[in-house]
Parts: structure tokens; C-alpha cells; sequence
């Protein structure tokens, strides 16, 4: 199973931020990205869903190469940003809304 890892910068996140997300430590995901190591069964499927979640989300323009300017230097805010647009696009995706 290959993972395209190339759409967390894509997205405009963060390793650390993936790794949030993920549940996993910035330094195991640095090493996923730089194929030094693959994720674990335990990892591996939130991965690859949260990976479709990402590309939905940032081939529909909800993530556009980045998080809106106004979010930058407010991490709490940027993180609730991605949160909110990761859960709406997990929405769209369940509900086959395109």
C-alpha cells in the first residue's frame, strides 16, 4: 500500500500537525514521509483515511494549498480550522456531497 504524503504539505500542514491529527509522534510521521519507516498496522488505516480525507479536501478547494492567512499565527485557531474542515469534508464524503 503506497501513501502519498506529498498532499500534508499540499494542505499546508504541518508534520507536527499530521501527527496530531494521526496520533502519532512528529518524528515517526517525519519518518514515514521520508520513507525511513511505513505506519504500523495500528496506524494504518486512520492514515490512509485521514491521506482521502486530505486530498478530498484540498482537490475541492476546502484546503488550498494552505490555511487562510488569518489563521497563521494563531496555532489554536489553525488547528480548530483544519479540525472543522477535515469533520465537514468527512461529512460531504459520507454523504456522497461533491
Amino acid at each position: 500500500m503506497d501513501f502519498n504524503f506529498d498532499i500534508i504539505a499540499a494542505c499546508g500542514l504541518t508534520q507536527g500537525e499530521f501527527a496530531q491529527l494521526t496520533g502519532a509522534s512528529r518524528g515517526t510521521v517525519s519518518n514515514w514521509v521520508h520513507g525511513k519507516s511505513r505506519p504500523t498496522a495500528a496506524y494504518r488505516l486512520h492514515v490512509q483515511k485521514l491521506l482521502k480525507v486530505l486530498t478530498v479536501a484540498h482537490d475541492k478547494g476546502k484546503l488550498p494549498g494552505g490555511i487562510p492567512t488569518v489563521y497563521k499565527g494563531n496555532m489554536s485557531s489553525r488547528r480548530k480550522y483544519i479540525r472543522d474542515t477535515l469533520k465537514r469534508t468527512v461529512s460531504d464524503i459520507k454523504r456522497g456531497v461533491d
